[in-house]
């Protein structure tokens, strides 16, 4: 029987936002992005948690994967999803699978969308799960 080594990674460690006053979409890791040179794989999940009550209109968040082949170089997009979370609620993004080729990575949270539906504040986190080795 096989055993697979997997390690739990944070890539945007949970923060809530006021998307009216956000400065920059926000990114992780910072730098490089995520070295996966060794990973045999990645899978990246996020989520999204508005604190409005009652509901008004929704916050529309973009949760973008983007990977690259170095330290250096432009970053491609790999995945974009758009959620929307109405009124105190908690959407997941689909996980995005990353496969071994991929060397670095990196997700990014556009809040822009979330400025235009009102003054309530955001919570994103994105992790990961990385399968390091089968014996």
């Amino acid at each position: 029987m096989a055993i697979a080594t997997k390690n739990g990674r944070t890539l945007v460690a949970s923060q809530t936002i006021d998307p009216t006053s956000a400065a920059n979409d926000i990114t992780g890791p910072a730098g490089n992005g995520l070295d996966l040179t060794t990973a045999l794989g990645f899978v990246i999940t996020g989520k999204e948690i508005t604190g409005q009550t009652p509901p008004e209109s929704g916050k529309e968040v973009d949760m973008v994967v983007e990977a690259r082949n170095g330290t250096t170089g432009n970053w491609f997009e790999v995945s974009r999803q758009t959620g929307t979370s109405v009124g105190n609620t908690t959407l997941f993004f689909n996980p995005v699978v990353l496969p071994a080729s991929i060397m670095y990575a990196r997700v990014i949270f556009d809040v822009t969308g979330a400025s235009a539906a009102g003054t309530d504040l955001v919570t994103i986190e994105a992790l990961g799960h990385e399968l390091t080795s089968i014996q």
